[in-house]
């Protein structure tokens, strides 16, 4: 069994010393012999890739009887197959015009064919860019691209976050030049022609440093139709805006170890400092309140109030005291927040005929949020055209613009400012949103003092709103 055993080793041997990987080098040129840089060269076999440099010089390690593919946008793609030599001449052909199509536009404005690109690329469909309206073109790639995730903030200019294979750092390309993440979080999805995600190593030869994590390449749109083209858009979108919302207990209000007395917010009652584990909600409970009146045990007087009697004549216990109310609870965040609407308006106009092509288009969109008096407007103009001056010489122009408008931006963070903060954590069901609306101040010191159900809260968001 032994000797079997050794005999299929040695006989192995021979055949595992073949299958080594050598090193393959070579030069590549045109049929006129001048030579060819930036040439895609892929190992069909092991999915290896290199790339010829300015004198159309490469090397890549492969192994014999592998498939080596040429492919230069300009030139036909060539195929060789390893034999024991180590050095290779490639001549390649230039492409026939008619043999361009299905490409994809990478770095400059390079056009590629899609199949015959040496790294990874995907398309993002736009067709649904027309039909779905949204304040951020960031919300519109969920799902759209493998490993690529996208986190998508509801709130008002809340930016989504791309991570690429577990990375962060992509870089977000217009037309062939760089822009920062809010230039491209602001773009007019109608105005997108053709979207490609490159997930590759290669970005980084195509963008350098900043590429290595990966690329998100976008061209605008051009005139496609000869002749004159109008078109005109209009649609509206109503969202409820929050998916999750933070659990809080709905059971208790105000005060702390059961018991709650409004008096002045700052324990001059019983527990009206404290927070949220007061009296339980029981039908039928009354409870003295941040806006209960304020009765005259001598005259038996009853005055309307809303919050604190601090330097008020109302500030004696001996004399004054607030009328308990009905002890229940409120849905702040509900009474607080409406829908968001969303309007979006675009147009455009393009013409075409044998040598020139020009484009203008224009969008507006109004995003009215779920956060009173919070909103965001954004206009936007486009400009593309494109002239050819003789057969060999193309001035191509593109130019965007667009502003952003937002007057009252919400906060949406876990802070004392915060809406979610304030209302959920801090503000306790017993209080009714509606009156810290309607009863801003504290009577008789209008403009100087806010009504409030706690001394510490200068402001709360009702009033804010």
């Amino acid at each position: 069994m032994k000797k079997t055993l050794a005999t299929f080793a040695i006989l192995l041997l021979p055949l595992y010393l073949t299958a080594q990987e050598v090193n393959i080098s070579g030069n590549v040129k045109s049929e006129n012999g001048d030579t060819v840089s930036g040439v895609n060269i892929t190992d069909k076999n092991t999915g290896k890739t290199a790339i010829t440099d300015e004198s159309g010089n490469f090397t890549i390690s492969a192994n014999p009887k592998d498939i080596l593919e040429f492919f230069s946008p300009e030139f036909s793609s060539y195929t060789i197959e390893i034999s024991n030599r180590r050095n290779y001449s490639v001549v390649l052909k230039k492409v026939n015009e008619k043999q361009i199509e299905g490409v994809v536009i990478t770095a400059l404005g390079i056009a590629k064919k899609k199949e015959k690109i040496g790294y990874s690329t995907q398309e993002v469909g736009t067709k649904q860019f027309e039909t779905i309206t949204t304040p951020s073109i960031g919300n519109l790639f969920s799902g759209q691209v493998a490993g690529l995730n996208v986190s998508n903030p509801t709130g008002m200019q809340q930016a989504p976050e791309f991570t690429l294979r577990g990375n962060s750092n992509l870089v977000f390309v217009i037309d062939g030049v760089i822009v920062e993440k809010t230039v491209f979080q602001n773009l007019d999805p109608n105005n997108i022609d053709n979207i490609n995600v490159l997930k590759g190593a290669t970005a980084s030869a195509l963008y350098g440093s900043r590429g290595r994590y990966g690329a998100v390449l976008i061209t605008t749109k051009s005139a496609k139709k000869k002749g004159f083209t109008v078109e005109f858009s209009q649609n509206t979108m109503v969202t409820a805006g929050f998916t999750n919302l933070p659990k809080t207990q709905t059971e208790y209000g105000n005060g702390s170890h059961g018991k709650y007395e409004f008096w002045d917010g700052a324990d001059g009652g019983v527990n009206d400092g404290d927070m949220i584990w007061g009296p339980k909600f029981v039908p039928g409970l009354k409870i003295a309140q941040w806006n209960s009146p304020i009765r005259d045990k001598v005259t038996g007087q009853v005055i309307p109030w809303y919050g604190g009697v601090t330097g008020s004549q109302y500030n004696d216990k001996s004399r004054y005291e607030r009328v308990p109310i009905d002890w229940q609870y409120h849905d702040n965040l509900a009474t607080f927040l409406k829908p968001a609407v969303i309007n979006n308006n675009n147009f455009s106009i393009s013409y075409k005929n044998n040598k020139d092509v020009y484009r203008l288009s224009g969008n507006f969109m109004n995003y009215d949020d779920r956060v009173p008096d919070s909103y965001l407007q954004r206009y936007g103009m486009n400009f593309s055209s494109e002239n050819h001056f003789g057969e060999k010489f193309i001035f191509d122009t593109k130019f965007n613009f667009t502003q952003t408008f937002t007057p009252n931006i919400p906060n949406y963070d876990y802070n004392p400012s915060g809406h979610m903060y304030t209302i959920l954590i801090w503000m306790g069901g017993d209080v009714d949103g509606r009156d810290l609306k309607n009863h801003m101040w504290i009577p008789g010191q209008q403009g100087t003092a806010q009504a409030n159900w706690k001394l510490c809260l200068v402001q709360q968001p009702m009033v804010r709103s």
